[in-house]
């Protein structure tokens, strides 16, 4: 019996030891953070996980659809100047540009050709009022509904190195004008600066001209004097000014000023009662060089009720974030207060300003305020639904076209480089099988869309929906499990660091974030790389790693 009791514990401490020296050697992976424990940092590194993914996804694309020599036969061209369509012509793309437009081109050579059999050929599309400040999935979605050039309305440091990189074909994004950051009078958190003198003013004017941006973007809140000061200084460094007419400025002084742009009808609406502004806007805009970027779309923000959950019910809504998805149906769910219906009535005051000028001949941009933390927004499609607004409210379909692709470059100062199917310029095209001119949705179901040369079919269209839909499915996994391991951070710090390695530039702000979660998580090392991935890091105040611990 004491013999059976002494082998029993002897095999029992041989287990005990040999599942010592297994666990010994197995890491064991503990949540670092709950969802139930701190939700905004579960919610933040659940976003900076899908971001990595996405980011992969991006950089992976690049490899997969270069810009190549191709050639494009029988396919009708839209011109963008007459808003009438040609015969069907063959178009040459070398080098990322188009190099020669005529009938029957030779195609030995190419390393591409794609028979068109008479379909539309008209230029990419442009978004001109976007914030790239949220996700990956923003160019992409971009790219595949045949947005191919956008316009940052806030600029940062790390857009210019992203405007580099685009422009050279070594990121898989639309092409990029950058405005510079933000100047108010009053704060905006860290999106913003703050101007409250002349001196001031010119210093930022000066100082966003030197670092290489496209244009100067106002705010709201800047005295008529600040907006002077700011005017004078851009035309001296031969800058444009773009953005809101400031509340004590009015449409006529803006117009006198030299406003290259003015968003969202501000001005034309009075920003304190959002209804129609009293000072002779009408008269000031007549033969104005002046384009005005409404951003009619802007308004899905304040949905409430059964237009929120008809949105959120949207099929094409599976192309955006679950995390996404999540802030509209939370939005969605708020009560429609007074506020909010005021918001939502101005989009009636705007479409009577948007009828007027038009009658009046004023000349428009498209743009969607997509990136700026609105919800019930997909990228990309939403551009096409700003369109179909201006369609809508009387606009031709030609002008319509014509609003989206060459006024932007003109607007912008870059004829010829976008915006029209003319040798020279970016190769930068959509292909349908219907013709727009003849129905504007014909837009949502392009058959192939070229970036700067590189041509997707409905193949690799689909895919890479596909794709952004599977990295989604992954969120909503992390969602449901409401953790996240140790292991998942030591991964995104692996993939970032990868990702740096082959000259992905990150967005700051990310970093920002990324730094003060680890610092939480003691893991100072980490957070001290992630500083040193920053484009500008004096622009992010460190934070305080003791109360960080």
């Amino acid at each position: 019996m004491k013999v059976r009791v002494f082998l029993a514990c002897l095999v029992a401490l041989g287990i005990t030891l040999g599942l010592w020296r297994f666990m010994s050697q197995v890491p064991m992976d503990y949540p670092a953070l709950t969802r139930a424990r701190d939700e905004s940092s579960f919610l933040q590194w659940t976003r900076l996980l899908e971001e990595a993914q996405l980011l992969q996804l991006q950089q992976s694309l690049l490899g997969r659809y270069p810009s190549q020599s191709t050639v494009i036969r029988n396919a009708r061209i839209i011109d963008m100047r007459d808003g009438q369509m040609g015969p069907p012509q063959d178009v040459r793309i070398a080098n990322g540009r188009i190099v020669e437009i005529g009938d029957t081109l030779d195609v030995s050579g190419a390393q591409r050709v794609v028979e068109a059999s008479g379909h539309v050929l008209m230029p990419g599309l442009v978004d001109m009022h976007v914030h790239g400040l949220e996700s990956t999935a923003q160019p992409l979605l971009n790219i595949v509904h045949g947005v191919t050039a956008v316009r940052e309305m806030d600029g940062f440091r790390w857009m210019l190195r992203q405007r580099e990189q685009a422009a050279n074909n070594r990121l898989f994004a639309p092409s990029m004008i950058v405005a510079g950051p933000i100047l108010n009078a009053s704060p905006m958190d860290w999106y913003a600066e703050v101007v409250t003198t002349e001196e001031q003013a010119r210093t930022a004017v000066r100082a966003h001209a030197e670092a290489g941006y496209d244009a100067i973007k106002v705010h709201n809140n800047l005295p008529a004097d600040l907006l002077t000061a700011i005017v004078d200084e851009a035309a001296s460094r031969n800058i444009d000014v773009v953005g809101h007419i400031p509340h004590d400025v009015t449409v006529a002084r803006a117009v006198e000023l030299g406003f290259r742009t003015a968003e969202h009808f501000k001005g034309y609406l009075d920003d304190r009662t959002l209804t129609i502004a009293d000072n002779n806007w009408r008269e000031a805009s007549r033969d104005s060089g002046m384009w005005n970027t409404p951003t009619l779309q802007a308004h899905r923000a304040h949905l409430r009720g059964s237009e929120a959950r008809e949105a959120q019910l949207d099929p094409e809504a599976v192309q955006m974030s679950p995390l996404e998805r999540e802030l509209w149906r939370i939005e969605g769910e708020q009560p429609l207060d007074e506020v909010t219906r005021v918001r939502l009535g101005a989009r009636a005051y705007a479409d009577i300003i948007f009828r007027t000028l038009l009658e009046d001949g004023a000349r428009f941009l498209t743009g969607t305020d997509s990136g700026g933390g609105y919800p019930f927004m997909i990228f990309g499609r939403v551009l096409v639904q700003e369109m179909q607004d201006f369609h809508s409210l009387g606009m031709s379909a030609a002008q319509t076209l014509r609003s989206a692709t060459l006024e932007a470059a003109i607007a912008s100062r870059m004829e010829g480089e976008f915006g029209e199917v003319i040798v020279g310029a970016r190769a930068d095209l959509i292909l349908m099988p219907e013709n727009p001119l003849e129905n504007i949705d014909a837009l949502l179901d392009p058959e192939i869309v070229c970036l700067r040369g590189a041509c997707l079919d409905r193949a690799a269209i689909a895919g890479i929906r596909r794709e952004l839909t599977d990295a989604y499915a992954r969120t909503q996994l992390r969602l449901n499990t409401a953790a996240i391991m140790d292991a998942d951070i030591d991964q995104w710090m692996v993939d970032m660091a990868r990702l740096r390695a082959d000259g992905v530039v990150f967005r700051d702000n990310q970093l920002a974030s990324a730094e003060s979660l680890l610092l939480k998580l003691s893991r100072i090392d980490d957070a001290q790389q992630v500083r040193g991935w920053m484009t500008d890091p004096d622009r992010w105040p460190l934070p305080d790693q003791r109360d960080s611990r």
